[in-house]
């Protein structure tokens, strides 16, 4: 259920116009309500919570602050500072879209992150790989999807598992990895991003950073972490393509799914597998997360190349059974991917 957003102004006709033009935007996180006078609102708010009250100065008082309202903002007529609170006003005579974007970037704790502006550039994509379940095939899809993505575009791969394999499949270990980037964010340190390239190896074309060398480091990770890293990454504009294993760690699940442009999941066959999915996809329903179901690409992977005890190097892997699924899946040739 979305939040309550109050507008409460002396002006009716301008309260309805500002309050059926919030309402008219499919994006907009609050329900608003318009109020035409000071006995309606309090009433309301007597049995509802309101999360933002946008109110004209000229109907404000001291007893309005006392109500169960989250967040104040008040309408002013001339573009300055007002007596009540010098920190929370918007000029009301401007367009509605520009009392949006100045409340935005005012008051952005009361908007999601990335609301008014997508994280990504126009033509960018966030790619997540996502097995709700577990599947250790992921770490070669989603690595062999990034190296032939980019013959196409400049990607960048990030893995999130704890225990990647990767440095055993590249023979070393790495001096810089995403627990480093996981350290700076936390300190609130951006300075990582003017030195990206220290972080940064490159396989056949493809960027990647590597992932986590302690998997604690994961537990450090809020949502607002995980999207000011995504955004400072496509921010440079140097990545068409950011592909993620999400791995089956549900807390980034959570967070990094709604920020995927295409979500590709590989079903098994096993009926245990299909409890898990079933109760996957009811969790998106009741979590009201339907525009990223319908992003949803159910894929059935081919086997492993790779065999315990089996020698072989990564370029052959490159020619294997795994990476012409993958060609064929970005071609859009085949039957790889499912009914959603």
């Amino acid at each position: 259920m979305k939040k309550i957003l109050a507008v409460f102004d002396g002006d009716h006709l301008y309260a309805q116009r500002l309050t059926d033009y919030l309402n008219q935007k499919k994006k907009f996180p609050f329900q608003v309500i318009q109020f035409t006078n000071e006995n309606a609102l309090k009433s309301y708010a007597e049995e509802h919570v309101i999360s933002v009250l946008l109110i004209s100065t000229d109907v404000m008082n001291e007893e309005i602050r006392q109500w169960n309202i989250g967040t104040i903002v008040y309408l002013t007529n001339m573009e300055e500072q007002n007596e009540w609170d010098s920190c929370r006003t918007v000029y009301k005579y401007q367009s509605a879209e520009n009392v949006v974007k100045e409340l935005f970037s005012c008051y952005d704790a009361l908007f999601p992150v990335g609301y008014m502006e997508p994280i990504w550039q126009e033509d960018s994509k966030i790619i997540g790989i996502y097995a709700p379940y577990g599947e250790n095939r992921n770490t070669v899809f989603s690595f062999l999807f990034g190296v032939i993505l980019a013959e196409r575009y400049r990607v960048l791969y990030l893995n999130m598992e704890g225990f990647s394999g990767f440095t055993k499949m590249f023979c070393q270990d790495f001096l810089y990895d995403l627990s480093d980037i996981l350290y700076y964010e936390s300190l609130e340190d951006r300075h990582w991003k003017d030195k990206k390239e220290l972080f940064i190896q490159e396989y056949k074309g493809m960027k990647w950073i590597p992932p986590v060398c302690y998997p604690e480091d994961r537990e450090y990770l809020t949502k607002e972490m995980i999207e000011k890293i995504l955004k400072e990454l496509l921010k440079s504009k140097e990545f068409d393509r950011i592909v993620i294993n999400i791995a089956d760690h549900f807390f980034f699940a959570s967070t990094i799914l709604d920020l995927c442009h295409e979500i590709y999941i590989p079903i098994q066959d096993d009926v245990i597998s299909e409890w898990k999915m079933s109760e996957f996809e009811e969790w998106m329903e009741r979590s009201g997360r339907h525009d990223t179901k319908k992003k949803i690409k159910k894929i059935q992977l081919p086997c492993n190349d790779i065999r315990k005890g089996a020698e072989m190097s990564l370029e052959q892997l490159m020619y294997g059974t795994m990476a012409d699924y993958v060609r064929n899946l970005i071609r859009g040739t085949g039957n790889e991917e499912l009914e959603r």
